[in-house]
């Protein structure tokens, strides 16, 4: 912390003002500052200049801040800040109070301000201790972020879908928003995320179909391929990941580029229907393998078989 909190320079103690200097008014911590990327609790005085805001209360009220700051970090949060700060992440990466107090925020019990505050000290004794064990810059930084939305999801009771979108538009979708295809939405979705991703796609086409279907994801360095089975089995069935890298999806995308122009190519994705089969064939990047595409995903599909069974009549002339 000492390193983050530089002395003051002498012209930069004082405001000038028509009848004199006078000197800066320091509010005491606790307080809490806040940022474009994070909110840090602190119990040190110190001034916050702008662009930063800061968010300040009594010693008794400090497990009040703590919990609001862990909130803040939360991926439900920074969604709501987005939405109500409309510079930022866009042009300019600053936060003002107006958009700061806009952000919806419940009004906590005091058992959900101690769940808050306890989870927000036990995280920050985490950093805290791999910082001491890994210097600055010496290792990959510590990843609490999936940790803080699960506490502050069950804590506030917040939606699954709710928050299932917030997180994914944070930590993939967003990054489209600064004028560039983001490093994280373009790189080949993992094991894990690809598990998820079938899951939910399995989940939403059991739930309407009431029957049980097998899904298989088949990796590949290009393209993957998604493949739903219906199936006579009467429990839910596990998501199947195969390791193998195959060249047939990336073969099938190839032929159904469609180019618009010289240089400008769209890259579609493909659904191909083989009796109880439906194979979903899309590139190998995060961006199209999330669990809310795997909503729109099944919402495609079943669209799609509703139309092809729909039955058809015959015009006749009395």
């Amino acid at each position: 912390m000492e390193e983050a909190l530089p002395f003051l320079e002498a012209e930069r103690q004082f405001i000038e003002k028509r009848k004199g200097p006078k000197g800066l008014q320091l509010i005491p911590a606790p307080h809490i500052l806040v940022t474009a990327e994070v909110a840090v609790y602190s119990d040190s005085d110190f001034v916050i200049p702008a662009p930063k805001v800061g968010i300040i209360a009594g010693r008794e009220d400090a497990d009040y801040l703590k919990a609001t700051a862990f909130y803040l970090n939360s991926s439900i949060a920074r969604y709501m800040h987005f939405f109500h700060n409309p510079t930022w992440g866009i042009s300019i990466d600053r936060v003002s109070p107006e958009p700061i107090s806009a952000i919806p925020f419940t009004r906590l019990s005091t058992e959900q301000v101690r769940k808050l505050a306890k989870a927000y000290d036990e995280l920050a004794g985490r950093e805290q201790a791999y910082l001491a064990e890994y210097a600055p810059l010496q290792g990959a930084p510590l990843n609490l972020h999936n940790e803080v939305d699960r506490e502050v999801n069950a804590v506030l009771n917040i939606p699954e879908s709710l928050s299932m979108l917030a997180r994914e538009f944070m930590q993939v979708r967003y990054q489209l928003s600064k004028e560039k295809l983001g490093d994280t939405a373009i790189k080949p979705p993992t094991g894990d995320q690809l598990k998820e991703y079938g899951e939910q796609l399995r989940s939403q086409i059991d739930d309407f179909t009431r029957r049980h279907h097998r899904i298989t994801i088949q990796t590949g360095l290009e393209a993957l391929i998604a493949t739903v089975e219906v199936t006579s089995e009467p429990h839910t069935l596990q998501v199947m990941i195969s390791d193998k890298p195959s060249s047939v999806a990336r073969d099938i995308l190839h032929t159904v580029k469609e180019q618009h122009s010289q240089w400008a190519y769209v890259q579609r994705s493909v659904q191909i229907f083989d009796g109880p089969y439906v194979h979903i064939i899309k590139a190998a990047r995060l961006l199209d393998w999330t669990r809310t595409q795997a909503v729109q995903d099944a919402a495609d599909l079943i669209s799609e078989v509703l139309e092809r069974t729909e039955p058809h009549y015959e015009s006749a002339t009395y």
